[in-house]
């Protein structure tokens, strides 16, 4: 709500989210109130208890003091040397002494003290595992099963192969998102992956990065089957770049360095002229020292992105994915950023999805998709002299 004030600005809604902000607060204000009253409850019986102890231990003890009883007969057949009799607690005759009164209260005192705060300490555990149940929960998930061993790869020379490939998302459903993939790339091929909005693109490379498990057909990555090939060997060789780019909220030269801890800064510096992120990062107050903050608001969409091409540049794997990589990122600079684009995908099996069909003209296979399907493929100049699908979209970009 309150990270997105312009979006809310922009349609005048801030009544209506002003409300719902009002709402939420009342909830969590109601439910503390409740947490709290619970615990004070609490405190109040624990000082209760402890309290009535004390009190009939006192009425107990000042009953036996002032009617004058025994100690030696309210105690019955246990055997006393009255010469050993500790004067303060009983007299010699048996009578109870004031000593002796105090005495219970104190030891109800030091038995009532830990008691109290056991029992608070444990009421504190159980709202810390409350609160942190979720969490829990979700470091003990599992990964899926799998009935065979998977393997580990060292490296991967990119050769891919998609053969009849059906996925669905929804196991029990009964439409594919994905139907009968075929495709083949190279060493060093770069793919591109082109179509209208929910035709399936981003369904491909999820597949491929084992995000999901396909139904039915074939993926093979150097003709080692994918459901075989680990997913920590198979991300540990491959760099994505996606729409929206995360950076952490620490230093610039801290998120570059996250995919290559080892990278010097003059690598890094290097990678960040190729990408042209140099120029802006030294205009910032401490240039690569700069703190990013929450979620990049001191930096803008064009910048951020930037800064994620260069952190690809300097994860060097063999396997690049680039999933709208350049949306937020102006003509101008769109241009120097294909050149170090280009230069990133050399001697890689790179996977390009782009709306901006101007990005992917020199790729080695185009594949066009829609509606879970690959109508076209082929490479820039074959699929224009089709003039089918992919013929009409790239055209209607440039107005022909």
């Amino acid at each position: 709500m309150l990270t997105n004030t312009k979006v809310t600005n922009s349609f005048d809604k801030q009544d209506i989210i002003f409300e719902q902000l009002q709402t939420i607060t009342s909830n969590i204000r109601k439910t503390a109130y409740k947490g709290d009253v619970i615990a004070k409850s609490f405190d109040t019986l624990y000082s209760l208890i402890s309290n009535g102890i004390i009190l009939l231990i006192s009425a107990l003890a000042a009953l036996f003091f002032f009617k004058g009883y025994n100690a030696f007969s309210v105690l019955g057949n246990i055997t006393f040397d009255a010469n050993n009799v500790n004067a303060n607690l009983i007299n010699s005759d048996g009578s109870f002494t004031p000593g002796l009164i105090v005495m219970f209260i104190a030891v109800n005192w030091n038995f009532m003290g830990p008691f109290q705060n056991l029992l608070s300490t444990t009421f504190s555990a159980q709202v810390g595992i409350a609160s942190t149940s979720r969490i829990f929960k979700l470091m003990q998930e599992k990964l899926p099963n799998t009935d065979h061993e998977t393997i580990e790869i060292n490296t991967i020379k990119g050769e891919i192969e998609f053969d009849q490939v059906y996925f669905k998302y929804n196991e029990q459903g009964l439409e594919y998102q994905l139907k009968a993939a075929s495709f083949k790339a190279k060493p060093g091929q770069v793919v591109a992956i082109v179509g209208p909005t929910g035709a399936g693109k981003t369904t491909i490379i999820s597949l491929l990065s084992k995000y999901y498990n396909y139904q039915k057909g074939s993926i093979k990555i150097d003709s080692q089957e994918l459901r075989n090939i680990s997913t920590k060997s198979l991300r540990d060789n491959m760099t994505l770049v996606l729409q929206d780019s995360f950076l952490f909220n620490e230093s610039i030269l801290d998120n570059l360095k996250l995919m290559n801890p080892k990278a010097t800064k003059e690598q890094i510096i290097e990678a960040s002229k190729l990408t042209n992120a140099h120029h802006f990062i030294m205009n910032l107050p401490n240039g690569y020292d700069t703190i990013i903050e929450n979620n990049g608001a001191n930096i803008s969409q064009g910048q951020k992105q930037l800064l994620s091409l260069t952190r690809a540049i300097l994860s060097n794997k063999s396997l690049l994915i680039l999933d709208e990589a350049t949306s937020n990122i102006d003509s101008n600079t769109e241009q120097i950023v294909q050149k170090a684009m280009l230069e990133l995908m050399k001697d890689k099996t790179s996977f390009v999805i782009a709306h901006r069909l101007s990005t992917i003209k020199n790729a080695d296979v185009i594949l066009v998709v829609d509606n879970g399907l690959i109508i076209e493929s082929g490479n820039h100049a074959s699929l224009l002299a089709k003039k089918g699908f992919y013929y009409n979209l790239y055209t209607s970009q440039f107005d022909f």
